[in-house]
Formats: structure tokens, sequence, C-alpha cells
């Protein structure tokens, strides 16, 4: 009897295993190979990060000629004023010129008894 019973309990754990491998199969044929999951989601995520590493790129680029444009701005207005005073400089020192002459003139014209002072 035990040899039979010892008989019958292996065929069911063989039954058992039967099944469990066979259900192994089905999951298997059901859900897919996990493989081409993983493979899929690293694709997604990687295609993800590229385009973020893109629109960075971007968006890095457009505050590089942002700030080249302010510093060509700069530049601009700096060339302005420093012409506006040059020119301003050189209309002063005629303006000078034409003061001095204007004193010296009126300083020898004695004879008519006016002097012209400027301040």
């Amino acid at each position: 009897m035990s040899n039979c019973t010892l008989c019958s309990i292996c065929e069911q754990v063989l039954r058992t295993y039967n099944l469990t491998s066979k259900s192994e199969y089905n999951k298997r044929e059901v859900e897919g190979d996990p493989l081409i999951y993983i493979v899929t989601m690293l694709i997604f995520f990687s295609a993800g990060i590229a385009t973020l590493m893109i629109i960075y790129m971007k968006k890095e680029q457009r505050d590089l000629e942002e700030a080249n444009f302010y510093k060509f701005y700069v530049e601009a207005a700096r060339d302005r004023y420093m012409e506006y005073m040059n020119r301003g400089r050189s209309v002063n020192k005629l303006a000078l010129q034409a003061l001095n002459a204007v004193n010296l003139i009126s300083q020898y014209q004695e004879e008519s008894g006016s002097k012209v002072t400027f301040v």
C-alpha cells in the first residue's frame, strides 16, 4: 500500500508540475515576452530624454543669441554716446575759439570807449 500511495503522490506531483509548466507557457502567450516590454520601455524613455535634451539645447542657443544681441546693443549705445560726446567737444572747442576771438577783438576797441564783457 505504501508503494501505491507513493506512486499516487508522485503522479500528483507530476501532474501539478505539468499543469504549472503549461500555465507558465499560456501565461507567456497571454502577457507577452518581458524582454520586448523592457526594450520598448527603454526606447520610449530614451526618446523622451533625447527630446528634452534637444529642447534644452535650443533654449540655451536662444539665450546665447539674446545675450549676444544685448552685448551688441550696449556696445552700439556706447559708441553712439562717445560719438555724441566727441562731436559736442569739437563744437564746444569751436565755440570757445570764437568767444576768445571776439574777446580779443573787443579788448582792442578801446577807442570807441565801450568794452564788451563775456561771461
